[in-house]
């Protein structure tokens, strides 16, 4: 399955426009616009309204500014989905990552958020994590300058676009992009004010005001109750971005009651070492 056969830090939850086509379970051919929910270099979670059936083959067609990728690929999976929908899990035959994406590793880039950034030159997309200030610099200026190994110059990176569509996450998709990597001592925590957006596993999200924020987790003020301990955050939230969400645990819960509303603390979980 999918979620075997890939590390966790090799997967974002975003939503990039594609095209799939084949045949579907009555054998017709098809063509469908759709959208990404998970991807991966060796796969992804897609969302189509068509129903197909277990181990055909489809392709999907990834598409870029003036160009179009386009990669075979084997249903693994199918979840119902909202709105009349179902939920792929497909997984590449060729080897080929047609995202234009890097996985960074996480263990290699200390930060306080994760965001999917692209090269307005090449087109080419990274998930990145950011620091405090690299925050709120991309927040305010809608871009962060950074270096492109593609274009070879410094360029101003702005981030990546979602096809629109719901961030509803599937019941049993694979573990999200992994948090930051961190230790048992107490990290600075950043006094950033900023639009996230928290959920259950399979649930719909709802937009806070985070406060608090560092490698390790933040907090946030809410009226609704998070029943068990497990949730996924994406900070910062934009209703226009390819938002990364981030497995989190509920780790204290303040009641405050003068403002009818509870604050929570997040730690982000971290696959566990080999």
């Amino acid at each position: 399955m999918l979620a075997q056969t890939t590390a966790a830090r090799e997967r974002a939850r975003a939503s990039l426009p594609i095209e799939v086509t084949g045949r579907d379970a009555r054998g017709r051919p098809f063509v469908e616009r759709a959208q990404t929910v998970v991807i991966s270099p060796h796969g992804a979670w897609i969302r189509l309204r068509r129903k197909l059936t277990l181990n055909q083959r489809v392709t999907l067609h990834v598409h870029y500014v003036g160009s179009k990728r386009r990669v075979a690929a084997r249903i693994l999976a199918r979840q119902n989905a909202p709105v009349d929908s179902y939920q792929y899990a497909v997984a590449f035959l060729d080897g080929v990552n047609p995202w234009n994406v890097v996985f960074a590793p996480a263990e290699s880039q200390p930060g306080v958020t994760c965001v999917l950034l692209e090269c307005p030159g090449c087109t080419r997309r990274e998930v990145a994590f950011l620091n405090a200030v690299e925050t709120e610099l991309l927040l305010g200026s809608g871009g962060l300058r950074r270096p492109c190994p593609v274009c070879q110059e410094s360029v101003v990176w702005r981030r990546g676009m979602e096809a629109g569509g719901s961030d509803r996450a599937p019941a049993g998709a694979p573990a999200v992009l992994a948090a930051p990597p961190g230790n048992r001592r107490r990290r600075a925590r950043a006094r950033l004010s900023l639009l996230a957006c928290v959920r259950t596993p399979g649930g719909a999200g709802e937009l806070v005001s985070c406060e608090d924020l560092s490698r390790d987790g933040l907090s946030f003020k809410s009226r609704r109750r998070y029943r068990g301990s497990r949730v996924e955050v994406a900070v910062p939230y934009g209703l226009d971005a390819a938002n990364i969400f981030l497995p989190a645990r509920v780790v204290s819960i303040v009641e405050l009651k003068s403002e009818g509303a509870l604050r929570y603390g997040l730690s982000y979980l971290r696959p566990a070492k080999k």
